[in-house]
């Protein structure tokens, strides 16, 4: 069995070579701008412990929580799974990976997860899944991104550009033209909408100018 990753040195290592101390299962991780979650399985691919996290997305977080957050993740996944640090393999596909300066930054605060640490972009998850890795990912979570792979290992992205420039179509952008539609009520500059009153409702405002406070109390 190949498991594409590196062990704490850098170097690339075929996993049937790896006589790890830790237990012989593994663990998957999908860091995400609102939530990470880590599984483990056990060489049969059973699953044993699950564990669940904040944002693991350097870019929004900080590195220093998305860390916290990844570890957390995976050492509830591994103490409901009844086995113990550093499993045999792990592959960590975490939003923000986009670039080797990402990789370079983040990699040596969750190399020793395991003997084996594989970690990507989060994208590479759901197109590890389709036969031969062969197809078209698309995540619309808290961002967006599309990443796609033909037969001869080309691989094509488009999006993941993060909330500001980019993330069309994810639940950040859902939910700031929610939010600007209900405003723009709350003015007379829009159409009535009840989202303005759900608004409200859901964070227990007594008026719109409160939506203020809310948005921007942590920024």
């Amino acid at each position: 069995m190949q498991f594409p990753g590196s062990n704490s040195s850098g170097e690339s290592i075929d996993l049937n070579s790896v006589n790890s101390t830790g237990c012989h299962y593994y663990a998957g991780v999908d860091g995400g701008g609102s939530k990470t979650l880590a599984v483990v399985v056990d060489a049969q691919g059973h699953e044993r412990g699950h564990g669940m996290a904040g944002s693991a997305n350097h870019t929004a977080v900080g590195l220093e929580q998305a860390v916290a957050h990844i570890c957390a993740a995976v050492e509830e996944a591994t103490r409901t799974a009844d086995c113990h640090l550093p499993l045999h393999a792990a592959w960590l596909g975490i939003a923000g990976i986009d670039r080797p300066a990402d990789y370079a930054m983040l990699f040596p605060h969750i190399r020793d997860l395991a003997a084996v640490v594989h970690l990507t972009n989060d994208a590479e998850l759901p197109l590890s899944a389709l036969d031969g890795t062969v197809g078209v990912a698309l995540i619309a979570g808290t961002g967006s991104i599309a990443l796609g792979r033909d037969p001869h290992g080309t691989t094509a992205r488009v999006g993941g550009w993060g909330h500001i420039i980019g993330d069309e179509g994810s639940g950040y952008e859902i939910g700031r033209q929610g939010l600007q539609a209900a405003v723009r009520a709350a003015d007379g500059r829009g159409q009535p909408t009840t989202l303005l009153e759900l608004i409200l409702q859901q964070w227990h405002l007594e008026k719109a100018s409160d939506i203020i406070g809310q948005i921007y109390q942590h920024t």
